[in-house]
């Protein structure tokens, strides 16, 4: 005897079927959503815009090498030696108000500590303290002390952002009512100040 179906098991027979041939289109080499994301449909835009993120800039750290610091006219050739030594000294005791090179490669580095005045000898590399020496401090260094809103090193660093040379020495003056720094670089005739309380420098023949 010939079975007939129902309506509902047929109902249930072709939604079975339905459901099998979804699952076997997604099981056919169908893209996950993982697998379209990021793509635009265009093959050659993505690897535009692959090629363009190669070629975006990137930012490095390193310091000019000498000859890009010549040719761009700026820095102090010797600020690594310079900068040690005065971190040295300070590290003994004071704020640095002065740094002078001798001919010997030596570094002489004054720093006011309170009352007392700091002389330090320092070595060549600027990372030994070769002698000290004291004495009070006076009332000039303690006054030029506390009116310096810069540093030392920043003063010298200002001078170097526009000029090239080899630092011969720096101090920190008073004249008439400006507390100031004076800086002069290795076989130039002249002077640069820089304002203690805004960093201005300034050039004086």
């Amino acid at each position: 005897m010939k079975r007939t179906l129902s309506r509902p098991a047929l109902t249930l027979a072709a939604s079975t079927l339905g459901l099998g041939l979804v699952l076997s289109g997604c099981g056919a080499g169908g893209d996950t959503p993982e697998d379209v994301e990021g793509q635009t449909g265009d093959p050659n835009a993505d690897s535009a815009t692959s090629a363009a993120a190669d070629d975006r800039p990137t930012t490095s750290t390193d310091r000019p090498t000498d000859e890009q610091s010549a040719a761009g006219g700026q820095g102090i050739s010797n600020i690594d030696a310079v900068e040690t030594a005065i971190a040295t000294a300070e590290g003994e005791g004071g704020v640095a108000t002065s740094i002078d090179s001798d001919d010997d490669g030596t570094w002489d580095v004054t720093a006011i500590d309170g009352e007392t005045k700091f002389e330090y000898t320092i070595s060549a590399d600027g990372s030994t303290v070769e002698k000290t020496e004291e004495e009070k401090a006076d009332a000039d260094d303690q006054e030029e002390v506390g009116a310096a809103d810069i540093s030392l090193l920043e003063a010298i660093n200002a001078v170097g952002e526009s000029h090239q040379g080899e630092l011969d020495d720096a101090e920190l003056d008073k004249d008439r009512d400006t507390v100031r720094y004076e800086i002069s670089l290795q076989g130039e005739d002249k002077d640069y100040h820089v304002d203690a309380a805004s960093g201005e420098v300034t050039e004086e023949q």
